[in-house]
């Protein structure tokens, strides 16, 4: 073998190591995000919220946490918002969004009425590896759902989840947030794009697969530039 070909296979041999390394990191991170306990406990500030008439407070819970009302609750508010869009788009299942909901790595922070005591919103996330991206691999926190009831949309309480999510994305170590937003939804469009100053991401369709006409963008915001 000439010097040439030693120095290629070596190359190849650290290229191995590397990504080997780099997965073993990206998984050790996940899996202590997954572990840290109450993903709110480090943000009192955040464990409440007022504005006018509506004051909730926050409660963080894992799937296996919820009661099967809550649950149904939750399933039953993503219908009513979000239905009809889904079916323009992927079509609608209940029990395709309850398995996605009750999965064991699904993570919520529900907003509680604190006059009612009866949920108001919440946010649905997970802690995931997006290794769609042409360069490095990114781990991130991937907004699956946003739903607020009617009654309190218009209150600041989504931007307020969406600054909570970030600040718990940063403490966790991930390096952005991510989330999915159908292009006929103008007004979140226009709430993430404008109020949250997020980007169309490199893998979104259009931008990745502009050719394929699909219904959706992919969202984030990044803080590590690296």
């Amino acid at each position: 073998m000439s010097a040439k070909q030693k120095q290629k296979s070596l190359s190849k041999k650290e290229q191995r190591k590397s990504a080997t390394e780099q997965a073993n990191a990206s998984r050790n991170l996940l899996k202590a995000a997954y572990s840290a306990g109450d993903l709110l406990s480090p943000f009192p500030a955040f464990q409440t919220y007022q504005k006018d008439d509506l004051k909730v407070r926050m409660e963080f819970a894992h799937a296996h946490a919820l009661t099967k009302e809550r649950l149904a609750w939750m399933l039953n508010l993503t219908r009513t918002n979000m239905e009809a869009m889904y079916r323009d788009v992927w079509g609608w299942s209940d029990e395709k969004k309850m398995r996605e909901l009750t999965d064991n790595d699904s993570l919520f922070i529900t907003a509680i009425d604190q006059v009612s005591q009866e949920p108001v919103g919440f946010l649905f996330f997970r802690f995931l590896l997006d290794d769609d991206r042409e360069e490095e691999d990114k781990e991130v926190l991937y907004v699956y759902e946003l739903q607020l009831e009617s009654k309190v949309q218009g209150h600041g309480l989504g931007r307020i989840l969406m600054i909570t999510a970030e600040l718990i994305a940063r403490k966790q170590n991930m390096k952005g947030v991510e989330l999915t937003c159908f292009t006929a939804n103008d007004k979140a469009i226009k709430f993430y794009t404008t109020q949250m100053k997020y980007n169309i991401d490199e893998t979104s369709p259009s931008i990745a697969t502009p050719e394929k006409g699909l219904k959706y963008e992919i969202l984030s915001k990044f803080w590590d530039s690296k």
